[in-house]
């Protein structure tokens, strides 16, 4: 399987020393959160967003994703009222011209806080969403990439989708080829799921994957059994890329704990040749 890794786990001010160090464990992809780049996400230029994709590209290194797509935003709630779903909606827009520009063509929708379905009825809330995903859907589709669906357990804030089923059941309602489902390595262990029935059962619905751990700890220094996830994922998606997805560490330099991860993702995800 191929390896990346999400840049939420280091400063954009480090990406010279990481393009380094990606070149050692022959890491050729990442995802980006698009703020890290674009702080005004709407007025970002073609120009703006065409330099990013070529200084990393120079570097044999794809961006491949984005998460983190509703950072520093404020008001948008998909179960909100129409002024609030339309803004929402056209933030996503000038998500997904970005990530169309990038190549990058896996959009990771997580954003909990944007998504609380406060105290809807489980019919209401299935019903909105749907309806919402579809216009998303519509709109991801006509720049060429694809909304995956995070479930966010509620100890990190969600109220919907909380677990693969839920958002499994989600992206079936919606039955748009745009809208696909993210499988979360470290949601999975929160919600004590059996990663391979998990991974057998909706197979046909993933669109991307994160290795991760409960709270985005350091890959390996949580309690994901990743060797189980690896062996499922070989079986049933051996061709989906494993994006690393970590949090920048508190305790170390951001080049060690991502080296960590890094071995550790080699030594379950991948069989890349690390070059010392």
């Amino acid at each position: 399987m191929r390896i990346a890794i999400s840049n939420l786990a280091w400063d954009v001010t480090n990406d010279k020393d990481m393009a380094s160090l990606f070149k050692q464990y022959a890491i050729d992809a990442i995802d980006i959160a698009p703020g890290k780049y674009f702080p005004h996400i709407k007025s970002a230029t073609t120009s703006e967003i065409i330099k990013v994709k070529e200084w990393w590209a120079s570097r044999g290194v794809a961006i491949t994703g984005m998460q983190a797509l509703l950072f520093c935003t404020t008001g948008l709630n998909m179960f909100g009222d129409h002024e609030a779903q339309t803004a929402m909606l056209l933030h996503l827009e000038d998500i997904c011209r970005i990530g169309s520009v990038l190549e990058a063509t896996r959009l990771v929708l997580g954003s909990p806080k944007n998504r609380d379905r406060s105290l809807l009825s489980d019919e209401v809330t299935q019903s909105v969403a749907v309806k919402f995903f579809n216009s998303l859907g519509n709109i991801a589709e006509r720049y060429g990439v694809i909304i995956c669906l995070e479930p966010n357990p509620p100890c990190y804030g969600a109220n919907f989708m909380t677990n693969s089923a839920e958002t499994a059941s989600v992206v079936r309602d919606v039955a748009h080829s745009a809208i696909r489902m993210q499988l979360d390595t470290g949601a999975m262990t929160i919600n004590g799921e059996d990663s391979e029935e998990m991974i057998q059962k909706y197979s046909d619905l993933i669109g991307h994957v994160h290795a991760s751990e409960p709270d985005l700890v350091v890959l390996g220094d949580g309690n994901t059994d990743h060797a189980k996830v690896a062996a499922a994922l070989q079986c049933f998606l051996p061709d989906q890329i494993v994006t690393i997805e970590m949090l920048q560490s508190k305790s170390e330099p951001s080049s060690e704990a991502i080296e960590r991860a890094l071995v550790v993702a080699v030594r379950h995800y991948g069989r890349n040749e690390v070059r010392k």
